[in-house]
């Protein structure tokens, strides 16, 4: 996900929430982390290696439309 992240997300909550908040990411984001691991080998065994970067490419597609 990015060093990024980690400097981004305390500065767009305010500062009465900031450190639940940014507890509450960081638990998303190791446990977004441990899904990816987990899940990445089924599905390079399931599907093979080549569909694997088209599925994260529908997945940006779709993201990047839902926040246009």
């Amino acid at each position: 996900m990015g060093p990024i992240l980690w400097v981004r997300i305390p500065e767009i909550f305010p500062n009465h929430l900031r450190a639940r908040a940014v507890g509450l990411a960081t638990m998303f984001l190791w446990e977004a982390n441990w899904a990816i691991g987990q899940y990445t080998p089924m599905l390079l065994n399931g599907l093979g290696g080549a569909l694997i970067p088209f599925g994260y490419l529908l997945l940006s597609i779709l993201y990047v439309s839902y926040l246009s």
